[in-house]
């Protein structure tokens, strides 16, 4: 190649050095890589001609040689490792690098990773494969080696090493995605009356259904909702039926369907659909559902109480059966056959909604029936209060166990009936008569307060008289006089005796007793009888003031106290005034015969009234006074009664002023006097003839 001086000029060998001739004949010479493979202690020549001249024509030639020592040369790369990628969990990277490096020398070149490589990855020092030691670490995308770098990018330094201990590097970036999480969706299956239904959404996989992480994350669920309405993980959740499901945050959970479905038949189901979401915690998520079908199952009747049955009828508040129903409290004689004593049916629910159906096999108060359809109807017998359970110890009380069928199962509930005897009713008894006559009734009619009778049609009778047993059929004293029998049937005789014969005409007295009825079922009542008795004239009366005294507190049987004959009567009525006696011509003593006759009516006065005729001769009666006095005649002792001279017996009538007249005898007797000889002394003397009357007082009286 022509050279010409002056300007340097640069050229280049064969051998690729580059050479440049200064206008002085001086050269560089640059072996330009050409010889970067000659080894260390390995010589090569590189040559290059020159020509001379010298300006006039005169020329030669010569060659300039050049021995070129091998030295070490670095490694270099030749070609760029290329960006690249991965995910979390993954094993099969594998990253050829040794291509990227050349070493002019041609030595075998070694290769590592810098320090800061993740340790996860190794490489083959003498191929220069990067692989995988084990498998990327599942969390590898949420770490990163480059200071301020995003998560999931690693700078990886590939250094290739030359037998001298040159190197070279080149650094790509390798990218760790996060692998998705797939949830699976979940089915389970519970029945209405449980168990508890337990399972796990993430790990159960009896259906195949287990939740996954493809690199192998520890999956949580992060939030669950049913038809968008959130439920708190751990926390129990009501479910659109009713149910209770508590979902953790490890994908445990536990469904308790407690009584919510109690409404679904056999055969019959519901769905619970709640979706959830699964996250690996590092950014991975998925969602799945769990759906659980709650099967139905025949529920047995529910007892509630109607006053709070629970506000939904497939799910009823349940009540105490032994006690929801109160005690139903009738009478015998009791009508419920047009409405009905009470409908069990109120007392019980079916969750299943089907019909229900009550029967007992315990025994009712005769002539109550139980129904099909739970009413109790029909009319009680007028005797039921005397049976029951127990009829000695708690008579009426009859407790019935109602079945309650649904056609499959049976409940119970207790219904209890109290039957009472109603009582008799006996009403006051108002009854009258005069005080002579006797009267005989029936207490049971009406005698002015309506009649006796007994509210269930059950026979009554007459228990007590005054509380006394034992005086019905006997004669009983009234109150106020009078006596009184009654019968057990009611029948009552007053005889007012004796006893109100101090009324006087027109005026009244009222005597009583009391009777207790009996229904014979333990029902009795009391009333009281009063009698009133109408007084009629009664006559005057004989009164012996030496009978012994009337107790008004306590008269003798059969003898009534009348203040006008406050003595026991006479033993004889037409001779009870004492005798009186009188000597002729002697005054006797004064008789007042008022004492001697009373009136019942009083204060009706008597009138006193007798023959004069009758009495003795020279007596005299004052018929306002009622007192005879005088002195009989001197031969008044030859009188009166022809058989027996000197006896007069002398009727005597009282008359009161209805002029009713008592008569009894007065007996008068009348002696004659025997005369009195007095002893006479006459003196004289012995010459002379004394003549004169011994009845003369003679010294010692006169005879007379």
């Amino acid at each position: 190649q022509p050279v010409t001086t002056g300007a340097p000029t640069q050229i280049t060998l064969a051998s690729g050095a580059i050479v440049t001739m200064n206008g002085d004949g001086t050269y560089d010479y640059d072996p330009n890589g050409a010889f970067e493979s000659l080894p260390v202690g390995q010589q090569a020549t590189d040559a290059f001609t020159y020509q001379i001249d010298d300006g006039n024509g005169g020329l030669d030639t010569a060659t300039v040689t050049i021995t070129i020592n091998g030295v070490n040369d670095a490694p270099v790369g030749v070609i760029g490792i290329g960006d690249q990628s991965s995910f979390d969990g993954g094993t099969s990277f594998s990253l050829p690098t040794a291509g990227a490096f050349s070493d002019p020398d041609g030595d075998s070149l070694s290769y590592s990773l810098a320090p800061d490589a993740p340790t996860w990855l190794q490489i083959d020092a003498i191929t220069g494969v990067i692989s995988v030691d084990g498998a990327i670490p599942s969390d590898a995308s949420q770490g990163t080696n480059i200071t301020g770098g995003a998560d999931g990018h690693y700078d990886i330094t590939v250094i290739a090493t030359d037998p001298s201990g040159s190197t070279a590097e080149d650094t790509f970036q390798l990218s760790i995605s996060n692998l998705l999480p797939v949830a699976q969706d979940d089915i389970a299956d519970a029945s209405e009356d449980g168990p508890a239904l337990a399972g796990n959404v993430i790990t159960d996989a009896a259906t195949g259904d287990s939740d996954t992480a493809p690199d192998s994350d520890v999956l949580e669920i992060l939030d669950a909702n049913q038809a968008g309405t959130a439920l708190t993980l751990g926390t129990p959740f009501t479910v659109a039926g009713g149910g209770e499901l508590t979902l953790n945050a490890d994908g445990s959970y536990t469904f308790n369907p407690g009584t919510a479905y109690n409404g679904l038949d056999d055969g019959e189901t519901a769905v619970e659909v709640i979706s959830y979401t699964v996250t690996d915690k590092e950014g991975g998520n998925d969602t799945a559902t769990l759906t659980i079908t709650i099967h139905g199952a025949n529920d047995a009747p529910v007892i509630v109480d109607p006053a709070d049955p629970g506000i939904d009828p497939t799910n009823p508040e349940p009540a105490d059966p032994a006690t929801v129903i109160p005690t139903q409290s009738v009478a015998d004689g009791d009508d419920f056959s047009s409405t009905p004593l009470i409908d069990v049916s109120n007392y019980a629910i079916d969750p299943d909604e089907e019909p229900l159906t009550f029967t007992t096999t315990d025994t009712l108060p005769p002539g109550l029936t139980l129904n099909p359809d739970g009413t109790v109807t029909g009319v009680i017998d007028n005797a039921a209060s005397q049976g029951g359970d127990n009829p000695v110890a708690a008579p009426g009380i009859y407790t019935i166990d109602v079945a309650v069928d649904d056609g499959d199962t049976t409940s119970l509930v207790t219904l209890t009936i109290d039957v009472s005897n109603p009582a008799p009713v006996a009403q006051d008894d108002g009854l009258t008569g005069d005080e002579d006559t006797v009267v005989t009734t029936s207490l049971f009619a009406d005698n002015g307060n309506g009649a006796d009778a007994d509210p269930d049609g059950d026979t009554i009778v007459v228990s007590a008289i005054n509380a006394d047993p034992g005086l019905v059929g006997t004669a009983v004293a009234g109150s106020n006089g009078g006596t009184f029998s009654v019968q057990p049937d009611g029948t009552v005789t007053f005889d007012p005796g004796d006893d109100f014969n101090g009324l006087g005409a027109g005026e009244t007295a009222t005597t009583e007793i009391t009777y207790t009825i009996d229904d014979g079922n333990g029902g009795t009542d009391t009333a009281t009888v009063t009698f009133t008795v109408t007084g009629l004239n009664d006559g005057p009366i004989p009164v012996d003031p030496t009978q012994p005294p009337i107790d008004p507190l306590s008269p003798p049987p059969g003898v009534p106290f009348d203040p006008d004959a406050p003595f026991m009567p006479p033993t004889d009525p037409a001779d009870y005034i004492p005798h009186q006696s009188g000597d002729d011509g002697a005054p006797v003593t004064d008789l007042d015969l008022t004492p001697y006759f009373g009136d019942p009516d009083a204060p009706d006065a008597v009138t006193l009234s007798l023959d004069p005729a009758d009495l003795p001769p020279g007596l005299a009666f004052d018929p306002l006074t009622g007192v005879i006095s005088g002195t009989p005649d001197p031969d008044a002792s030859q009188g009166g009664d022809p058989l027996n001279p000197g006896t007069y017996i002398i009727p005597v009538t009282a008359t009161d002023p209805s002029g009713a007249t008592f008569t009894t005898n007065l007996t008068y007797t009348i002696a004659n006097p025997a005369p009195v000889a007095q002893d006479d002394g006459l003196t004289g003397d012995e010459d002379t003839v004394v003549t004169t009357s011994l009845f003369a007082d003679n010294g010692n009286g006169a005879d007379a």
